[in-house]
C-alpha cells in the first residue's frame, strides 16, 4: 500500500480542519475524479509541509484498484502513483470543487536533482514509515503513518557500462539484432526502436504480409484499434472493419486527425525519453501564435519541453531543471501560418534539439549552410552546454530531461505558473503525430477536451470545380480559392470586371465618384504586390478618410484615429487578394480578406461614418492635405469597390500612365537556377532543383555541401532516386551517418562491428560481462551471499541460502554447460520448520492435528515460493494423520470431531500440488512414496468414512479445495434406476476443480431390500453409502508404473485430467473388486490437445507396499469421447472422454507425453483436405488401371510390372484414408494397420522390380517382355508376405493403438516395418545407378533407348515420392503435427497424378489408341502413323531376338520359339559359313523348326497362363510366283514371320494398316536389293526354260534367307517399347 502512495498540496489547510468536515469531501471528490468507490480510498498520512513557510498540508493516500485471490488469500491491488498523479492533474479543478480545498501542484521527490550517475533512472520509492501519535478533530481520531521517501537507480533498457555493467555511461542502438522482417527499416528510439514496413507489411515488426491469408484466427485483431476489428479477405491480408469511413482513419483504424479550439487540448501519458526522442506531426492554422505540444512535470516547474507557433514562427523550448531554458526558433519564408498542412519535426538527442519545417526540408543542408542558401532557413538548431562541473559523473547536475507529466497536444488544462510557454491554446487541426517514428492513436488519449474528429477548414472543396470562366481552383481555410482569368473576379470568377491596371510605384488612379454614405457601405479591392508599404486606395470624405494601405507587409486600415491591423497575414507575396470591408449600425464592422479565408469581426466601434460624403478617391498612392501624392504602390489592382452594396464597383478612372493589364517583369534567365529548372512567380522566381542538387544555382548537394558525418562517402542519386545517400562504414548509422558505434563493445554486450548483449544472468550464478567474440557466459567464482560457491569446475558445490530459508542448495558448475539449474529440494523454508516437531513425532492426537493443520493452512497460504522441504513436511503430516484417521472407531476420527479437518487438509494439499512443484513431488516419491502414498491413504480413508457414514455424528459432508474435492454421501434405492456423482452442491469455484468429472452407477451395483412376500419394503429408507475423492494436480505427481494391458510406446505417460477415487458401501459392506455392469465414468482432459496413446485406467495398489502400485486397463475401456466447441471461436475448447470399467477403484485417462494432435476444427479441416486430396488420387490411379488393363495393345510384362504397382499403392491409399482413425473396433484398427505393413511393402517391392525389368532389358540379348512372371510376382507379393507375417505372429498388438491405426515410431518393433523398405530403397538406387549406366552403352540389345531411359527416370522418381510419402505418413500420425497431415495428404494426390501423367497422358501408344477409339466411335479411318506405332519398317534391325531360344512352354508359361529363320536358311547360312564367312554363334543353337510357334494376341493380360493357340497366319502373299520346289526352301513362311512380331494379329486387324508389311517393302536398301534379285530370278527361271541360264546369279536361298532375316530383325524387335512414349 505505501508504495503506491501519492502525496496531495492543499493550500492554507491544517491538520483539525481537515479532518472534520472536509476528510468526507475530500475522499469523495478523489472517488468521483477516478470514478471508484470511496471504500477504496485509504488516507495514510496528514502531516503540514515544513518545508515551507506558508501553511499547507500534505496529505499522503492510496488507492485500491480492484482485489484478487491469489492462492487462496485476497491481495489488494492498488493503482500507481503515476497514474494517480495524472488523473488528479487533469481533474484539479474539479477535486479542488468537490472537495472545498485548494489543490496545489505536485511537488517534486528526490528524483528532482538526477541522484544517479550517468543514464541510470531514479525512482522515488515509498518504503514504512513510523506510526505517529493520534490526530483529532471533534470528530474524527486519526493516527498517521508518517511514509519514508527514498531513490533508486536502474539502468534502463538499451544503456550499459562501457568498462563496467553498472555504470550505465553508454547508449546501444536496439537495432543491433535486426528485428523488422520483410526488409523493413529499423529506426533507433531510445530503450527501442520502430520499424518502418515496406509497402505490403505491417505490424510492430513488420512481421504480416498484406497478401497472405488469414483465417478468423490468424487475423492479427491487435493491429485493429479502436472500434474496428480485424477481418481477413480472401485475395489476401486483412481489412480493419466498422472502422469510420471519414478518410481520418488509417488501414489499422488510427485516428490521424483532430481539430483543436480555444481552450480544447488532448492528454497523453509523458514521453518518458531523457536524452533521445523524435517528434514529428503536421499543422494547419491562420493564428499566429499557438501552442502544439507541451511535456512537464507535475508542478509546472523544471524540466520541460514545448512545441509552439510564436508570430507565424515555429519554437521549441526545453529545460533540463535548471535555470536555464533553451529556445529555439524558425525564420520559413512567409510564415506557418497561412491556413496550410505544415510539417514541423523535432530531434533531440543528448542536450541537442533540431528543428525543421516542411517535409523536403534538409537539415544538416539548412544549419550548416546558412550562408548560401539565402536569408530563410527550415531548420534551426540549438545545444545546452553544460559546466565543467557536471564532467564528475558523481556530481548532481542536470543533464537529462526528466517529464513525469502527461504530454499535452494542442493545448493544457492549465498555464505553468512558471512561464514555460506563451500560450496554453491551438486554434487549428493537428494530424500524423508520431513519436519516436511510431503514429501516435489520437484517439487513444488519456484525456481529451473539446476536440473533434477530421479537420473540417481543410476539407476538400475544389472537388467540385466552383471556379468559372476557366478560373484554377486552390483550397483555402474553410472555402476554396479561384485564380481567376482577366477581366473576371469574385470569389468564383463568376463577376464580370474591367481590365486589372499595373501601378510601376509612381502612379496612381483617381476616381470622382462623389456619394453619400449609407449603411451598410462597403470598400473593396484586389491586389497583389510584392512591396512591404504603399497604400492601396484612399477614400476622402468631406470629414477625414478612410485609407486602405500596406505596412511592413500586413493591411492597416484607419479612418480618423481608428485603427485596424489585420496581422495574421502578410500580403506582400505576390499573389492576389481580395480585400473587402462592410460598415454596419451599431458599429460593427466585417473586414474579409480572401473572400473570408481571414476574416476579422468588430463590435462598438465608436467611429462612425454614416451620411458622409465621399469626395474623390485615390488608387495606388495617398495625398496628406495640399502635399504632393506619396506612399505610392507597385503592384496591379482590380474590381475596385466602394458603396452602399456589394456590387458598387468604381468607374470611369482617371489614369495617367497607367498600364493595363498585370504582367510581371522577366525574372527567369537561362542561368539563374543553374541545372535547375526556373519558375515565374510574378516578379520573383523559384527554382525546380534536379535530385541531388538544391539552393537558389541548384548546386550539387554532395559537391558542394556533403552533409555526411563521420568521414561518410557522399553519393549523388542514381536514376530512379530522389536524393543523396550517405554510404555508411560498419560502426556507423543514420541518415548521415551520425551514429557511431564504438569500436569496442560494452560490457555486457559482444560482437564485432555489431554489439549484442550477453544474456548472462546474474540470479543464476553467471558473470553479467561475456566473451567479447563469442558471448559466453562465465560462472561466478566469488563467495557471498546468493552467489553460488564454485572452488573448482566440474564440482558439485553448496550453498547455505539466508534470509527466511534452511537447508543445503546444491549447484553444478560444469565446463562445457556452465552453472546447472540449482536442486533446492533440501531447502525449508522456516515458516514450515516449526512443524518439524509435530511431524517427527509418531503421536498425535486429535486436538494437536487440528491445531497444527490450521497453523500449516495459514502457512500455506502466505509462504512462497516453496520448496522441496516443504513439499515433505507437508506430506508427512498428511501421512501421519491419514494414517492415524484409518486407525481409528467411531467418534475417535479427527473428522468427526472437526467439522472442517478435511477441509483444511484439502486447502493445504492444494496449496502445494501445482504443477510447478512437480519435480519436489518426484523427489519426495522416490524417497517415500509421494503423492502415489497420500492417493492410496485418501482410498483407505474414504472407506473408513463410508463405513462410519450410517452412524456418524455429522451425517453427508463434501470438502473442496482448488486441487481436491472429498465426499460421502448415500442414495435412496427405492426405485433406483441409476445415479451420477458426485452433487457438488455448486460450491466448486470456476478454474479448480472439473464440475463435469461424475461417475454414474448401474442399477445393479445395488440390491434392494426385500419384505418376506417378496416385495420391497417401504416401511424404512433402503440407503446405500459411497464416498470419492478427486484430484487436479495431484494426478501430475503419482508414479506412472503400467500393466501389460497398457501398450508403452516408450514415451511417457501422464494422467490427463482429474483423478476419481470411489468406495461404495452397498448393505454397508464396502464393495470390492468386480462388477457385473460397469460404472461410467465421464471425465475432462486437461489437455485436450494431447489424446495420444489414451487409456482408461483404474489404479491398482500394490498389496505388499502401501506406497505405490499399477495403473491397469483391465476391464475399463473408452466408451466413447465428445468434445465441446464455442460458437464464437469454433475450437474445441473442452473434450470429454467416457469410461467405462467394471472394477471399483481410482480411475483416470493416462495418455502419452507427446505434441498432441490438432483442435477439433483444424482435424475437421485436416481430414477434409485429406479425404478430398486421396480421393482423387485414387481416382487417377483407378482410371490409369483401367486403361492400362484393358488396352490389348499395351500388353507386356512391363506393364504388368506397373499394373501390380498401381494396385498396390491404390490399396495403400485406400487403406489409410479409411482407417487410419478408425481406432474402434480394435480388430478392424489391427488390420488396416497390418494392411498398410503389407502393401507399402509390396509397392517398393513392385518399384524394385520395374527397375530390375529395366535392367535386364538393357542388358540381356533376349526378348523379355513377355513370357513368366513368376519370379516377379514371388518379389512383390510372397517375400513381403513372410516378412508381415513373421512380424503379426511376434507381436500383434504393435499394429494399432488407441490414436491411430498403424505402427508406432518410438518402438523397435518399427523396424520390422522401416528395415526392409529402407533395404529395398538402397537397393533400388544401386540398380537405378546400374541401368543408367548400361543405358549408356554403346551397343543396346533394344530398339528405342530413349523410351527406357524415360521409365527408368519416371520409376527412381516415383521411388522418392513414395517414400517421402511413407516417412510423411508415419510422422504425421505418430506425432500429430499437422503440417505434416497436410503435407502428406499433398504427396498422397501427387502420386496420383505422377503416375496418371506418366503412364497414361504422356504416353504416344495411349494417346494413339485413344485417337483410333475416338475416330471408330466417329466412323472414321484412322490414318497409320509409323513414328507412333512403331513400324517394323521403322525399327532398327537386331538380329539377338532371332537367335535367342527361349522355351518355357513346358513351365505352363508362354512359350517363345525362335522365329524368321526356316531349316533351309539356317542350312544356307552354314554353307556360307563353310564358305569362309563367320557364322553366328546365336544362330548356331537356334531350332530349326519354325512352323508351331505361339502369337501374341491371346496372352491373358496381366496373368501368368499358357497360351491357348498358335497365332494365326494372317498374311496375303504373292503366291503365284514360286516354284512348287521352292515351299521348303525359298519361300517366306507366314506363321514364322508372324511369330517374330512383338503385336499379335488382332492388334493388326484392329488399326487399318493398309497393306500387308510383305507389300509394303521394308524401306533399308538391302530388302529392296534382295526382291529385285527374287524378281530378277523369277525372270532368269523362265529364261532357263528357254535355255538361257545365267550362271553368274546369287543363289535364291541366300537371297530367300536375307529377305528373311531383315525382316524378322525388324518385325521381331517392337518389344513392347512403344507404349512406353
Amino acid at each position: 500500500m505505501l508504495h503506491n502512495a501519492v502525496t496531495i498540496r492543499l493550500n492554507k489547510m491544517t491538520q483539525t480542519a481537515f479532518l472534520s468536515p472536509l476528510l468526507k469531501f475530500f475522499v469523495d471528490g478523489l472517488a468521483n475524479i477516478l470514478e471508484i468507490d470511496e471504500s477504496n480510498i485509504f488516507v495514510i498520512n496528514i502531516e503540514d509541509d515544513t518545508d515551507v513557510s506558508s501553511q499547507i498540508l500534505n496529505v499522503s493516500v492510496s488507492i485500491r484498484k480492484e482485489s484478487v485471490i491469489v492462492q487462496g488469500q485476497t491481495t489488494d491491488v492498488f493503482y500507481t502513483p503515476e497514474y494517480i498523479r495524472e488523473v488528479i492533474y487533469l481533474h484539479r479543478t474539479l477535486l479542488a470543487n468537490l472537495s472545498t480545498s485548494q489543490v496545489l501542484p505536485f511537488d517534486d521527490n528526490l528524483c528532482l536533482v538526477e541522484p544517479c550517475t550517468n543514464f541510470e533512472i531514479c525512482r522515488s520509492l515509498v518504503m514504512q514509515g513510523v506510526a505517529k501519535p493520534f490526530i483529532s478533530s471533534r470528530t474524527v481520531l486519526f493516527r498517521p503513518v508518517h511514509p519514508t521517501q527514498i531513490f533508486s537507480c536502474v539502468c534502463p533498457p538499451g544503456f550499459a557500462g562501457m568498462n563496467q555493467t553498472k555504470m550505465c555511461d553508454t547508449e546501444i542502438d536496439l537495432c543491433y539484432s535486426f528485428p523488422c522482417q520483410h526488409n523493413g527499416v529499423c529506426l533507433r528510439h531510445e530503450s527501442g526502436y520502430t520499424c518502418q514496413c515496406k509497402p505490403g507489411f505491417t505490424g510492430p515488426s513488420c512481421e504480416y504480409n498484406m497478401t497472405a491469408l488469414y483465417d478468423s484466427l490468424s487475423c492479427p485483431s491487435s493491429q485493429c484499434k479502436g472500434p474496428s476489428h480485424c477481418v481477413p479477405q480472401s485475395a489476401g491480408g486483412f481489412l480493419c472493419a466498422d472502422c469510420p469511413q471519414d478518410g481520418q482513419h488509417d488501414q489499422q483504424c488510427q485516428l490521424r486527425t483532430k481539430s483543436f479550439s480555444k481552450g480544447s487540448y488532448l492528454t497523453f501519458a509523458s514521453l518518458k525519453s531523457r536524452n533521445r526522442f523524435t517528434i514529428q506531426l503536421r499543422f494547419a492554422t491562420q493564428e499566429k501564435d499557438g501552442l502544439l505540444l507541451y511535456n512537464g512535470r507535475f508542478n509546472g516547474e523544471h524540466d520541460f519541453i514545448a512545441l509552439e507557433i510564436i508570430n507565424s514562427q515555429i519554437q521549441f523550448s526545453f529545460c533540463l531543471g535548471s535555470n536555464t531554458t533553451n529556445t529555439v526558433k524558425t525564420n520559413v519564408k512567409g510564415g506557418v501560418s497561412n491556413g496550410e498542412w505544415t510539417t514541423v519535426k523535432v530531434e533531440y538527442v543528448s542536450r541537442v534539439a533540431t528543428i525543421s519545417v516542411g517535409e523536403d526540408c534538409d537539415p544538416e543542408i539548412a544549419i550548416n549552410f546558412l550562408d548560401r542558401l539565402g536569408p530563410y532557413s527550415c531548420a534551426v538548431r540549438i545545444k545546452q552546454e553544460l559546466s565543467d562541473v557536471c564532467d564528475n559523473p558523481i556530481k548532481d547536475c542536470n543533464r537529462l530531461l526528466d517529464l513525469t507529466g502527461p504530454l499535452q497536444i494542442g493545448g493544457m488544462p492549465v498555464m505553468p505558473s512558471s512561464g514555460q510557454v506563451s500560450t496554453q491554446d491551438f486554434i487549428g487541426c493537428i494530424s500524423d503525430l508520431y513519436i519516436d517514428h511510431k503514429l501516435v492513436d489520437l484517439a487513444s488519449s488519456i484525456a481529451d477536451f473539446s476536440t473533434s474528429v477530421g479537420c473540417e477548414p481543410k476539407e476538400p472543396r475544389c472537388d467540385t470545380s466552383p471556379c468559372k470562366y476557366g478560373g484554377k481552383c486552390r483550397e483555402g481555410w474553410n472555402t476554396f480559392l479561384c485564380d481567376c482569368p482577366e477581366r473576371t473576379g469574385g470569389k468564383d470568377c463568376s463577376q464580370t470586371i474591367d481590365m486589372s491596371r499595373k501601378l510601376k510605384g509612381d502612379v496612381y488612379m483617381t476616381f470622382n465618384n462623389p456619394s453619400v454614405i449609407r449603411y451598410p457601405w462597403f470598400n473593396g479591392v484586389a491586389f497583389r504586390t510584392r512591396n512591404a508599404n504603399g497604400v492601396i486606395m484612399q477614400i476622402l470624405l468631406n470629414s477625414g478618410d478612410v485609407t486602405i494601405q500596406i505596412v511592413d507587409g500586413i493591411i492597416r486600415y484607419s479612418y480618423l484615429t481608428t485603427v485596424f491591423i489585420l496581422d495574421k497575414v502578410r500580403v506582400d507575396d505576390g499573389q492576389w487578394h481580395y480585400y473587402e470591408v462592410r460598415w454596419f449600425e451599431k458599429g460593427a464592422i466585417d473586414m474579409f480578406l480572401d473572400y473570408e479565408q481571414y476574416k476579422w469581426k468588430f463590435q462598438n466601434v465608436t467611429t462612425s461614418i454614416m451620411g458622409k460624403d465621399v469626395t474623390l478617391i485615390y488608387v495606388g498612392a495617398s495625398r496628406d492635405g495640399n502635399k504632393p501624392m506619396a506612399n505610392f504602390l507597385t503592384g496591379c489592382v482590380k474590381d475596385l469597390r466602394v458603396g452602399n452594396s456589394a456590387q458598387s464597383s468604381l468607374q470611369n478612372p482617371i489614369e495617367p500612365a497607367v498600364d493595363q493589364g498585370c504582367t510581371g517583369s522577366p525574372v527567369c534567365t537561362s542561368s539563374v537556377c543553374g541545372v535547375g529548372q526556373c519558375v515565374d512567380e510574378w516578379n520573383n522566381h523559384s527554382c525546380l532543383c534536379p535530385a541531388g542538387n538544391t539552393g537558389p544555382q541548384c548546386l550539387e548537394i554532395c559537391t558542394n555541401f556533403n552533409p555526411c558525418k563521420n568521414w561518410a562517402e557522399c553519393k549523388q542519386p542514381l536514376q530512379g532516386q530522389n536524393t543523396y545517400t550517405c554510404e555508411c562504414g560498419v560502426r556507423q548509422s543514420g541518415k548521415y551517418c551520425e551514429n557511431q558505434a564504438p569500436a569496442t563493445c560494452p560490457a555486457g554486450w559482444w560482437g564485432k562491428p555489431i554489439c549484442g548483449p550477453c544474456n548472462c544472468k546474474a540470479d543464476k550464478g553467471f558473470e553479467q560481462t561475456c566473451n567479447k567474440d563469442n558471448g559466453t557466459c562465465a560462472c561466478k567464482v566469488r563467495l557471498g551471499v546468493n552467489i553460488w560457491d564454485i572452488s573448482l569446475l566440474k564440482a558439485k558445490n553448496s550453498k547455505t541460502l539466508f534470509l527466511s530459508y534452511t537447508g543445503t542448495a546444491k549447484r553444478k558448475c560444469t565446463e562445457k554447460q556452465s552453472w546447472a539449474e540449482p536442486d533446492l529440494f533440501s531447502c525449508t523454508s522456516n515458516s514450515y520448520l516449526k512443524f518439524n516437531e509435530t511431524v517427527s513425532t509418531s503421536k498425535i492426537n486429535p486436538y494437536i492435528a487440528d491445531y497444527t493443520l490450521t497453523l500449516l493452512k495459514n502457512v500455506s497460504y502466505t509462504t512462497t515460493p516453496i520448496y522441496g522441504g516443504d513439499i515433505m513436511m507437508v506430506y508427512r503430516f498428511t501421512n501421519i494423520t491419514l494414517s492415524y484417521e484409518i486407525s481409528q472407531t467411531g467418534l475417535s476420527l479427527i473428522s468427526q470431531q472437526y467439522s472442517d479437518f478435511v477441509q483444511k487438509l484439502l486447502v493445504v494439499l492444494s496449496n502445494v500440488t501445482d504443477e510447478k512443484y512437480s519435480r519436489y513431488w518426484q523427489q519426495v516419491g522416490k524417497l517415500t512414496g509421494g503423492a502415489t502414498h497420500l492417493m492410496n491413504l485418501f482410498e483407505k480413508f474414504v472407506a473408513k468414512t463410508v463405513e462410519l457414514l450410517p452412524q456418524a455424528q455429522s451425517g453427508t459432508f463434501e470438502a473442496v479445495s482448488d486441487d481436491m474435492v472429498l465426499g460421502a454421501d448415500w442414495l435412496n434405492l427405492h426405485n433406483f434406476s441409476g445415479a451420477t456423482i458426485p452433487k457438488y452442491d455448486n460450491n466448486v469455484k470456476k478454474g479448480s476443480i472439473d464440475k463435469e468429472a461424475s461417475v454414474t452407477f448401474p442399477p445393479s451395483l445395488f440390491s434392494l431390500p426385500v419384505t418376506s412376500v417378496g416385495h420391497a419394503s417401504s416401511l424404512e429408507v433402503s440407503k446405500a453409502y459411497f464416498g470419492y475423492v478427486v484430484y487436479r494436480d495431484l494426478g501430475k505427481h503419482v508414479n506412472m508404473n503400467t500393466d501389460d494391458t497398457i501398450r508403452r510406446t516408450g514415451r511417457p505417460m501422464t494422467v490427463n485430467g482429474p483423478i476419481f477415487s470411489l468406495v461404495v458401501a452397498d448393505k454397508e459392506n464396502i464393495t470390492h473388486g468386480y462388477i457385473a455392469d460397469p460404472v461410467i465414468l465421464t471425465l475432462r482432459l486437461r489437455l485436450p490437445n494431447n489424446r495420444t496413446n489414451m487409456y482408461c485406467a483404474r489404479w491398482a495398489p500394490s498389496a505388499s507396499d502401501e506406497t505405490s502400485g499399477t495403473w491397469t486397463a483391465a476391464g475399463c475401456r473408452v466408451r466413447n469421447t465428445s468434445c465441446r466447441i464455442t460458437v464464437t471461436s469454433e475450437h474445441c475448447e473442452e473434450f470429454y472422454v467416457t469410461c467405462e470399467c467394471n472394477h471399483l477403484s481410482t480411475y483416470a485417462v493416462i495418455i502419452d507425453i507427446a505434441d498432441g494432435t490438432a483442435l477439433l476444427p483444424a482435424i475437421i479441416d485436416m481430414e477434409a483436405v485429406t479425404y478430398v486430396l486421396t480421393t482423387l488420387s485414387l481416382m487417377l490411379l483407378l482410371l490409369s488401371f483401367f486403361v492400362l488393363f484393358t488396352v490389348k495393345r499395351l500388353q507386356c510384362n512391363w506393364n504388368s510390372i506397373r499394373i501390380n504397382l498401381i494396385f498396390t499403392i491404390f490399396i495403400v491409399d485406400l487403406a489409410y484414408v479409411i482407417g487410419i482413425n478408425k481406432t474402434s473396433p480394435e480388430l478392424f484398427c489391427r488390420l488396416i494397420a497390418i494392411a498398410l505393413h503389407y502393401f507399402y511393402m509390396a509397392c517398393f517391392a513392385w518399384l524394385f522390380i520395374e527397375m530390375l525389368h529395366i535392367y535386364r532389358m538393357l542388358t540381356e540379348k533376349q526378348t523379355i517382355n513377355y513370357g513368366s512372371m513368376k519370379f516377379y510376382y514371388l518379389l512383390g507379393y510372397v517375400l513381403p508376405g513372410i516378412v508381415v507375417g513373421l512380424a503379426v505372429g511376434l507381436y500383434t498388438d504393435a499394429y494399432g493403438n488407441a490414436s491411430f491405426c498403424w505402427l508406432v515410431t518410438s518402438e523397435t518393433f518399427i523396424w520390422s516395418f522401416a528395415g526392409p523398405i529402407a533395404f529395398v530403397i538402397v537397393i533400388n538406387v544401386f540398380t537405378f545407378i546400374f541401368a543408367a549406366k548400361a543405358s549408356c552403352a554403346e551397343k543396346i540389345p533394344i530398339s528405342d533407348v530413349t523410351v527406357v531411359r524415360y521409365g527408368l527416370l519416371s520409376a527412381i522418381f516415383l521411388l522418392f515420392l513414395l517414400s517421402v510419402t511413407w516417412i510423411l505418413g508415419l510422422l504425421s500420425v505418430n506425432f500429430g503435427v499437422l503440417a505434416l497431415h497436410y503435407i502428406h495428404a499433398i504427396c498422397i494426390v501427387f502420386e496420383g497424378f505422377f503416375i496418371f501423367l506418366v503412364y497414361i497422358l504422356f504416353d504416344k501408344k495411349v494417346r494413339l489408341c485413344a485417337k483410333r477409339f475416338y475416330y471408330r466411335l466417329k466412323g472414321k479411318k484412322v490414318e497409320f502413323d509409323e513414328n507412333l506405332s512403331g513400324t517394323r519398317s521403322s525399327l532398327p534391325h537386331s538380329r539377338s531376338a532371332l537367335a535367342y531360344r527361349h522355351d518355357s512352354s513346358k513351365e505352363g508359361g508362354v512359350r517363345i520359339n525362335n522365329i524368321g529363320i526356316s531349316t533351309t536358311s539356317t542350312t544356307s547360312q552354314s554353307s556360307k559359313s563353310s564358305r569362309g564367312v563367320k557364322a553366328d554363334k546365336y544362330l548356331q543353337s537356334t531350332s530349326s523348326s519354325t512352323s508351331d510357334g505361339p502369337g501374341v494376341k491371346d496372352i491373358p493380360y496381366g496373368f501368368e497362363l499358357p497360351f491357348k493357340e498358335k497365332l494365326k497366319s494372317d498374311l496375303d502373299g504373292d503366291k503365284d510366283g514360286n516354284d512348287s520346289d521352292s515351299d521348303s526352301d525359298a519361300s517366306m513362311d507366314r506363321n514364322s514371320l508372324e511369330l517374330a512380331s512383338s503385336h499379335s494379329s488382332d492388334e493388326d486387324d484392329e488399326f487399318d494398316l493398309g497393306p500387308r508389311w510383305e507389300n509394303q517393302v521394308p524401306k533399308s536398301k538391302a530388302v529392296e536389293l534382295a526382291i529385285e534379285q527374287l524378281e530378277k530370278r523369277k525372270k532368269e527361271k523362265e529364261r532357263e526354260r528357254l535355255g538361257n541360264i545365267d550362271d553368274d546369279d546369287p543363289p535364291i536361298e541366300l537371297i530367300e534367307s536375307t529377305v528373311q532375316n531383315s525382316g524378322g530383325w525388324a518385325h521381331s524387335q517392337h518389344l513392347c517399347l512403344t507404349h512406353q512414349m
